[in-house]
């Protein structure tokens, strides 16, 4: 018997727009990604699957809403943990837009008079302000020594976020315990703040990718911590600094606002946040 049930298949989704990332994925293991000719990928619409992902707290917090959101939406990304941060909010955009449409009411304060006030924001005037953001990574600390940086990606980011939070209810416990001493207290902060500090120190370790010297070129991740640890200070800074550079910038972040009471004119930032960027709906 002949199947005459028609096929739906060619309604499910396409994709929205294609887009070029600002790093052009130069930070991506090899044949991780698949562009078209003009050095494009498509970005796909959100499923339902996705919109209830982006309202789970855990998986947001642990980064694994964000990874299963790129996956989804951006399969010509193979491996969606490795994203750099300068692409990650032109990706977001680029969903949202192709999710949800062309514009976007921004809520904001009026820094002049203080009144709130509410507008569209037009989201591809957004992307049309990236930016190419694959620069030269290399750093020359002396003559004989180069280190090579990548940007922050999306489980570096996810990462922190969750050690940042810890960390934070930690600070609440010391702050809220009853049974501690003011001394223990102190004790307690400078411990955690220590921690802190090492989180921040090891996160720039493993952002470097290699340190090339006269004897031969250092990988090792282990060797990277204590490098970071016994480096001199100046040199910390620049590659602190080069590190900072990679993992900013991709596009335009602010928008012009104007205050209808008193006619002030500014520019405002939009809020990447996806627990709140994908909760209002746009229109076409």
């Amino acid at each position: 018997m002949t199947d005459t049930s028609p096929n739906l298949k060619k309604y499910y989704r396409a994709p929205g727009l294609t887009i070029g990332l600002p790093t052009k994925g130069k930070y991506l293991p090899p044949q991780s990604i698949t562009v078209n000719q003009e050095g494009g990928i498509n970005v796909y619409p959100m499923r339902m699957a996705d919109e209830m992902m982006l309202k789970n707290p855990d998986a947001l917090m642990n980064g694994s809403a964000i990874q299963a959101l790129f996956e989804s939406c951006v399969p010509d990304i193979k491996t969606p943990a490795l994203i750099s941060a300068p692409d990650i909010d032109v990706l977001l955009l680029a969903i949202r837009v192709a999710t949800y449409g062309r514009i976007m009411e921004l809520e904001t304060t009026c820094p002049n008079c203080e009144k709130d006030l509410a507008f569209d924001c037009n989201l591809p005037n957004m992307l049309s302000s990236i930016r190419d953001c694959s620069e030269d990574n290399i750093l020359r600390l002396s003559d004989d020594l180069t280190v090579e940086v990548r940007p922050l990606n999306v489980a570096d980011i996810s990462f922190l976020n969750r050690k940042i939070f810890d960390e934070e209810r930690r600070l609440q416990q010391i702050d809220l315990s009853p049974d501690l001493t003011e001394d223990q207290r102190t004790q307690q902060r400078n411990a955690l703040f220590k921690r802190m500090s090492s989180l921040q120190s090891d996160m720039l370790a493993h952002t470097i990718v290699s340190i090339n010297t006269p004897e031969g070129v250092v990988t090792d991740s282990a060797e990277m911590i204590d490098f970071i640890a016994n480096a001199p200070a100046p040199w910390l800074k620049i590659i602190d600094t080069k590190q900072k550079s990679l993992s900013e910038g991709g596009m335009e972040k602010t928008v012009a606002a104007h205050c209808s009471y008193c006619e002030h004119d500014w520019r405002t930032m939009v809020d990447f946040d996806p627990t709140s960027f994908f909760e209002q709906n746009s229109s076409l």
